[in-house]
C-alpha cells in the first residue's frame, strides 16, 4: 500500500533499504518481478513534530485507528472499514506495473530499482520509496515530509495473486 498510496500522491519518498545489487539487470532488481498482494500496512501521521494519526490495516476491509491525546497513543483504538487500497501490484521484467485495488480499480506505468529505492512512473507522475526483503515478503517503507507535517508508512506484501479477487 506504501507504494501505490505514494503512487496517487506523486510525492518523492526517502528512507534507507537493501543496497544488495547482485540481482540488478537492466535497471530492474529481478527479486521483485511478479505478482505480490498486501497483507499488512502501519502509518503514523505527525503535526508539528506531535503523533496526529495512527493506523493498521489488518487486512483488505479493516483499519484500526489508534486514539492520540496530546501527540500520544492512550493505549485505545477503534476499528472501522477503509476505502479500496492498493491490494495487488505486479511487476513485470520489462519495467512495467500494474496495480489492482479490491474495487478492481487499475493503476499501471513503469519502474525501477536502484540501491533499495522503488522508482516508479505512471502518466507523468513520479514516486520513490524503499524496498527490501524480509522473510520472503516485499516491505515497502514511504516517510513524506511536508514543512509542518510527516507521514511514515510501512506495507508488507506476499507473492502471490490476491486470492480474495479470484
Amino acid at each position: 500500500m506504501a507504494l501505490l498510496m505514494a503512487m496517487t500522491a506523486s510525492t518523492a519518498l526517502v528512507a534507507c533499504g537493501d543496497d544488495d545489487d547482485d540481482d540488478i539487470n537492466n535497471g530492474i532488481d529481478s527479486r521483485i518481478v511478479g505478482t505480490w498482494n498486501s497483507t499488512v500496512s502501519e502509518g503514523w501521521d505527525y503535526e508539528d513534530g506531535a503523533l496526529a494519526d495512527h493506523w493498521l490495516d489488518l487486512n483488505a476491509t479493516t483499519t484500526r485507528n489508534y486514539e492520540i491525546v496530546d501527540g500520544k497513543e492512550t493505549g485505545k483504538y477503534f476499528d472501522e472499514d477503509h476505502d479500496a487500497e492498493w491490494e495487488e501490484v505486479t511487476f513485470k521484467a520489462d519495467g512495467t506495473f500494474t496495480a489492482t485495488n479490491e474495487d478492481n480499480e487499475n493503476l499501471s506505468g513503469t519502474y525501477s530499482t536502484v540501491s533499495g529505492k522503488l522508482i516508479v512512473k505512471f502518466g507523468t507522475d513520479e514516486s520513490t520509496v524503499d524496498y527490501e526483503f524480509k522473510n520472503n515478503q516485499l516491505v515497502l517503507t514511504s516517510d513524506v515530509k511536508g514543512n509542518d507535517w510527516r507521514e511514515v508508512e510501512v506495507s508488507y506484501y506476499d507473492k502471490g495473486a490476491y486470492a480474495a479477487k479470484k
